[in-house]
């Protein structure tokens, strides 16, 4: 639980106060307490003693080699967290790209023979390909990717899914 006495209030500020982030009310009341409390006032004048003389420090210059070593080093985590992210995506994406493939094959064949199928292989192969894009779909989220989402469903499933409806319509018996 924090103390609310003065003094650790303004010895919780101090810092705030001679870097300027405190409001007027609370630089008011930080000087208004340091005028009347010798401790504070003792803390406030060495913050202020430490500051001056840190300012007052040359400035150093880093070596050359070192920064050029920290430069590669930084390229090098940046190339390597970019493979990382683009190897996620393989998968996902070349199982899109065949679907797509094979999709587009079957789909856009110029010659299409009319469907011989019987009511119960359309359900058959309509249950196997929902079951196909519900694996797909649980691979794709356990991989953390938006591919299900961004590209399987507006670009492969829905069109899979309307072409599958208009080639093999579902009879009830």
């Amino acid at each position: 639980m924090p103390s609310t006495s003065p003094c650790s209030w303004t010895q919780e500020r101090i810092e705030a106060y001679i870097d300027g982030e405190l409001t007027p009310v609370e630089q008011g009341r930080l000087e208004a307490h340091a005028a009347t409390c010798a401790a504070c006032a003792a803390e406030l004048e060495d913050a202020r003693r430490l500051v001056g003389e840190l300012r007052d420090l040359p400035a150093l210059t880093c070596p050359d080699a070192v920064s050029q070593a920290l430069q590669d080093r930084i390229y090098r985590t940046r190339q390597d967290r970019w493979r990382t992210a683009a190897r996620r995506w393989y998968a996902p994406l070349a199982a899109a790209a065949v679907l797509a493939l094979i999709a587009g094959y079957h789909l856009f064949d110029p010659e299409p023979v009319p469907p011989a199928f019987s009511p119960k292989e359309v359900a058959q192969a309509r249950r196997q390909v929902e079951w196909t894009l519900a694996y797909l779909s649980d691979l794709n989220s356990r991989m953390g990717t938006t591919v299900r989402d961004d590209v399987i469903q507006p670009h492969l499933v829905q069109p899979l899914r309307l072409n599958l409806d208009a080639i093999l319509p579902v009879q009830t018996m």
